[in-house]
């Protein structure tokens, strides 16, 4: 019963201590905080991400962290992390929720493209074949800054 009650209290403590990066300024879509983007590309996503948001009302960003473990997520699984991270920073509405989250974590080699819940099954599906096909490709050459931009054309 004892190990049971530490156990608990560890993963509470680890859920209480768990670090989101802070959301950018209004007009800013990029938090890259694992510093894989050059200056330009940074802007470059941004300015389309921009321009998204104008156009088509769709909250759309793009977040880089060192690893799950350096935002004290090490427990979560990246699907759960970005979960948390697109509540956290309120992507999306409760009249329209169809925010998109790309969230890549640099050492864990990991990414996932988070929907809101008005997309549809289809969307999931669509989000998870650019994610293999495209992204996961893209990130083991090292080149992220492609790989997220080319995401970002497909997934708009």
């Amino acid at each position: 019963m004892l190990r049971i009650l530490c156990a608990v209290s560890a993963l509470v403590a680890t859920a209480s201590a768990l670090s989101i990066p802070a959301r950018p300024p209004e007009g800013v879509f990029v938090a890259d905080e694992a510093d894989v983007l050059d200056a330009e590309a940074e802007a470059s996503l941004n300015t389309f991400l921009a321009k998204t948001w104008r156009e088509d009302k769709v909250p759309f960003y793009v977040v880089t962290v060192h690893s799950l473990a350096s935002q004290m997520a090490q427990l979560y699984t990246i699907k759960n992390y970005a979960f948390s991270v697109y509540n956290q920073w309120g992507i999306g509405s409760q009249e329209r929720n169809i925010g998109i989250l790309v969230l890549m974590s640099k050492e864990d080699r990991q990414a996932r493209i988070e929907l809101g819940w008005d997309w549809s099954n289809s969307q999931n599906e669509e989000a998870e074949r650019i994610m293999s096909e495209l992204m996961v490709p893209r990130f083991k050459e090292g080149d992220h800054a492609r790989a997220l931009s080319r995401t970002l054309l497909l997934a708009r």
